[in-house]
């Protein structure tokens, strides 16, 4: 496998107007474009048109289809390269026509062809240069040669063909004729004609303000100092109890209120749930639990030990309690 790459290309948009020369107009346009290979692919029309296909027994390509007839070209695609100093058109073609009441579809190589309408997408690539030779084992002119701006290709039958043909590299460089100057590149020119490659960008990640100058911090004027080293690590005094025994102590106390508020409890008070809503009191503690009714009339039994009990501001005369989770 031989493979090249381009970083520099032209996309262009055209249209072959009637009765033009499918391949010479290519050829032409191409040698105009000063590029050094092209792909492209179409849709439209031919007047006339000759299609060749491979015969594998004789190694070469033969003429299937010759007509005079418009065709409807559904999907066209090619390449342009050069073999010597000779530019070579190869496109395929997918196309319809209608004969005797039917239609009939046909596809194969371009051989000559007259536009009736047609649009094509082309690729110019600059800087990527496409040979083309003759191969006796399958009698096709395939890719040979592909030289690009920043990689050089590194295949073993390219290197063999090299040194088979001693001449190739005299169209490699700059052709003496001067219509054909687009379609070669001097291997000297082809580091300098890129451009440089984009530099390397590293940032910095630092905490700074809309005001700072090259990333320097701007003090700020309430900011708090660090703790000294004498202050940062201090032992609490032994006569302190450790913040998880405040917390304890705090629970039991938060307990104690809430059985103390639990003794003003009634039937028929007013129980704010955290989940259900607003109920009813049905029944007095029991081994600290109460029977609640909902608004729904279902009813359901709470285990007080794991709320607490806040008194709120009475309905109507009527007490109302809150249980908040602890």
């Amino acid at each position: 496998m031989i493979f090249g790459a381009s970083v520099r290309n032209r996309h262009i948009v055209a249209r072959l107007d009637q009765g033009e020369d499918f391949i010479e107009t290519l050829k032409k346009f191409f040698q105009r474009e000063r590029a050094k290979s092209c792909v492209f692919s179409g849709f439209g029309y031919f007047s006339k048109c000759s299609l060749q296909s491979l015969n594998i027994e004789k190694h070469a390509l033969e003429t299937i289809f010759t007509t005079d007839s418009p065709l409807t070209v559904s999907a066209l695609s090619g390449n342009i390269s050069t073999m010597g100093s000779e530019v070579v058109v190869n496109c395929a073609c997918t196309a319809s026509y209608r004969m005797f009441g039917q239609n009939h579809v046909i596809a194969g190589i371009i051989q000559d062809a007259r536009v009736y309408s047609l649009e094509l997408h082309l690729v110019m690539f600059d800087d990527l240069l496409v040979v083309r030779a003759f191969d006796p084992i399958t009698g096709l002119v395939p890719i040979n040669k592909i030289r690009s701006s920043f990689e050089e290709n590194t295949s073993m039958t390219d290197v063999a063909f090299i040194s088979n043909n001693p001449n190739l590299d005299s169209y490699l460089g700059m052709s003496s004729d001067s219509s054909l100057r687009g379609i070669s590149i001097a291997p000297e020119l082809m580091d300098s004609s890129l451009p440089p490659p984009p530099k390397e960008i590293i940032r910095k990640r630092t905490r700074t303000t809309q005001n700072s100058y090259q990333g320097a911090p701007v003090p700020q004027a309430n900011a708090v100092p660090p703790p000294s080293p004498s202050t940062a690590q201090q032992p609490s005094p032994p006569n302190q109890d450790p913040p998880q025994e405040k917390r304890r102590v705090r629970t039991k106390s938060i307990t104690r209120q809430a059985f103390a508020v639990i003794d003003e409890l009634a039937i028929g008070d007013w129980l704010e749930h955290p989940t259900i809503g607003l109920c009813r009191v049905e029944s007095l503690p029991h081994d600290e639990t109460i029977t609640i009714k909902t608004q729904k009339g279902t009813q359901n039994v709470i285990a007080l030990k794991y709320f607490v009990l806040i008194r709120l501001n009475d309905i109507e005369g009527i007490k109302r309690f809150r249980l908040t989770p602890k």
